[in-house]
């Protein structure tokens, strides 16, 4: 009985003798257990310093972002009072070229007309001088014949040896005077007319030079104009490219601040997360899973790592 109770006895304290190394083998897993949750503090604030950097530095940018979309602004602005001015300008100068064109047709249409008169009158002048030059001709024949005592001559003689009485001598010599002088009238209304035409022909020249020369000016003023407008065309496109370039750079500038403002919600949510994630574990409370059986960062936006590579799927 007795070697029953000490055999007990010796069991009892091996048993306490184990679980006093026991506890004494498991308190120092807890504190290397939980002696990495003590530096997770000072990493996460570490990365909300360096997020606030970021922060104050993309505001910055966005910034400085706004202040040249406004300067570009500006710059628009002014392109658009020299596009309306320009505009404005050239408005002016058709207005200019309207009239001046006017004028140009009248002065072709009255040039027409005189080219057509000179046309017409050098027929008749023509016509005139052809007429004149066989009558004159024809005179000086006759005048030889006369003097040479040619047909005409005869002719008169035989009509004068031929008369029974004076009264047809006089009749005769009558008739022949006044075909001669008819003859002469005609060689003087000849004369007249070329004299006339001559005049005419060089009033028509005169006229023809006024309005080549008027001619001349106006269309050395509608290519003036035509030059300048050309030439505001020019300074038009200048502008329109000049205004689509500055609204390039304006989309860009624009396109950088939504990213600036992008990237500086994206680390506020991060920030926002860290702090959540010190304050529980100041307080002492568990990192709740993020989902019901599913893996996820327990900070949203955070950057996940790992010492041993890229892990790749299995399946």
């Amino acid at each position: 009985m007795k070697r029953v109770l000490g055999a007990a006895v010796l069991v009892a304290g091996l048993l306490s003798g184990t679980a006093a190394s026991a506890t004494t083998t498991t308190t120092p897993s807890r504190t290397s257990a939980t002696s990495p949750s003590r530096t997770t503090p000072t990493a996460g604030q570490q990365r909300q310093q360096q997020i606030a950097t970021q922060i104050v530095t993309l505001r910055s940018q966005v910034a400085d972002a706004s202040a040249e979309e406004g300067r570009l602004l500006d710059l628009l602005d002014a392109s658009d009072a020299r596009l309306r001015d320009l505009s404005t300008k050239i408005a002016a100068i058709d207005g200019r070229i309207v009239p001046a064109q006017q004028q140009l047709d009248v002065a072709q249409g009255r040039l027409d007309g005189i080219e057509a008169h000179y046309l017409a009158t050098s027929a008749q002048l023509e016509a005139t001088q052809h007429q004149l030059d066989t009558a004159t001709d024809d005179l000086r024949q006759r005048a030889v014949d006369a003097y040479v005592g040619g047909p005409e001559a005869t002719a008169y003689a035989d009509l004068v040896f031929h008369l029974d009485d004076v009264r047809a001598l006089a009749a005769s010599t009558v008739y022949l005077k006044a075909v001669l002088d008819g003859r002469a009238r005609i060689v003087h209304q000849y004369r007249v007319l070329q004299g006339r035409t001559t005049g005419l022909v060089a009033a028509l020249d005169g006229q023809r030079a006024d309005a080549l020369q008027e001619r001349n000016v106006v269309a050395g003023t509608e290519s003036a104009l035509e030059i300048a407008r050309r030439s505001q065309d020019g300074l038009r496109q200048q502008a329109l490219a000049e205004q689509n370039q500055r609204q390039s750079l304006i989309a860009q500038v624009r396109g950088k601040k939504a990213e600036f403002q992008s990237q500086i919600r994206s680390l506020q949510t991060e920030s926002a997360s860290i702090a959540r994630l010190l304050r529980s574990r100041q307080a002492g409370q568990r990192v709740q899973p993020s989902g019901h059986g599913v893996l996820s960062s327990p900070i949203p936006g955070a950057a996940v790592t790992s010492g041993f590579g890229p892990r790749v799927h299995p399946i």
